[in-house]
């Protein structure tokens, strides 16, 4: 999969190189780097209906800028963590992308990530912070906080050495041809797909055997702590040298002004505004651009809200390229 036949990269980073490849052999296209959270994933829509997908076409229909040709790779993971943020934004140092946008909100740098090792994450995305030109863009405190030695170690030995992936696609193959058949076999930490394979289900799904009781509580604590992974992150943005870039706070249905979270949302949209502000990078709070009917939850985002999201940010860009 590749920035021209897929709008989001579906292998969960495996295929990272040639996922990108498309940033450099674009040949005389204009190319988006989207780096988000959920929202910008939409895994509850077809790769088609997310904003970057329409986002795409809407450039390629406006010739915007000028090009004949627009192509937009989205790096957005579902239940992304600093960690990915930092592995994607340090490899992207060796692209040149024509714009890089990032949208991303307070949840996504909650203090739970704050000395996490690489073994969190629910993608592999970090296994690139393993490869030497882009361990050394990290900060040191990046690596005292996270660089947790067997966390590590599992990272680089996974990445360099295709064949211990088996067990990994092995799950998957069980997932996608007999859906639930992964708790019914007791692997609690297998809670995705960790290569998604192609094939209708073979099975109805199989009921868990050991069924939650009640939904699960994510700490969403935004402090001191997140605001150091949230500057780390504009660091790495700002060297990505790209022709044009955006930061931005994402979308979300409220405020959440009766509840302890508008707290913390209210500190990540000031962190953002000052520190985008000392690193150069320009800003945009997007934080109340939608509609309520918009949303289908408190941040992912209603067909029509993909819609609005994509011409946006379309808009955006189309103004700043005619400055």
């Amino acid at each position: 999969a590749n920035c021209v036949e897929s709008a989001r990269n579906p292998y969960r980073f495996r295929d990272w190189a040639n996922f990108v490849a498309g940033l450099r052999d674009r040949g005389d296209a204009a190319c988006v780097v989207l780096i988000s959270d959920s929202q910008g994933y939409a895994g509850e829509w077809p790769a088609k209906k997310s904003y970057a997908a329409r986002l795409e076409a809407l450039l390629n229909e406006r010739r915007t800028g000028g090009f004949a040709h627009w192509e937009v790779c989205n790096l957005s993971v579902d239940g992304v963590t600093p960690l990915e943020y930092m592995a994607a934004a340090a490899r992207l140092r060796d692209e040149r992308p024509t714009w890089l946008v990032s949208i991303s909100g307070s949840a996504d740098f909650r203090a739970e990530n704050f000395d996490k090792g690489f073994a969190f994450p629910r993608s592999d995305l970090t296994a690139l912070a393993t490869e030497w030109p882009v361990a050394r863009r990290l900060p040191g405190a990046f690596w005292r906080r996270h660089g947790k030695v067997e966390d590590t170690l599992t990272a680089w030995v996974t990445h360099r050495f295709p064949l211990l992936r088996a067990r990994d696609c092995l799950w998957s193959w069980l997932d996608t041809r007999y859906p639930g058949a992964q708790p019914a076999f007791y692997a609690p930490r297998t809670t995705y797909r960790f290569w998604q394979l192609p094939g209708e289900a073979r099975t109805a799904p199989v009921p868990a055997p050991f069924p939650h009781r009640g939904a699960e509580v994510l700490d969403l604590t935004y402090d001191e702590r997140s605001t150091v992974l949230l500057n780390e992150f504009l660091d790495q943005l700002a060297a990505v040298p790209a022709a044009h870039k955006l930061v931005a706070a994402n979308p979300l249905r409220s405020e959440f002004a009766e509840m302890r979270e508008g707290v913390w949302i209210a500190a990540f949209r000031q962190d953002l505004a000052r520190l985008t502000a000392e690193k150069g990078l320009s800003f945009r709070d997007l934080t109340l651009a939608l509609a309520p009917e918009d949303f289908i939850t408190s941040n992912h985002l209603h067909d029509r809200g993909h819609r609005k999201m994509a011409e946006l940010l379309a808009d955006h860009i189309a103004a700043e390229m005619e400055k």
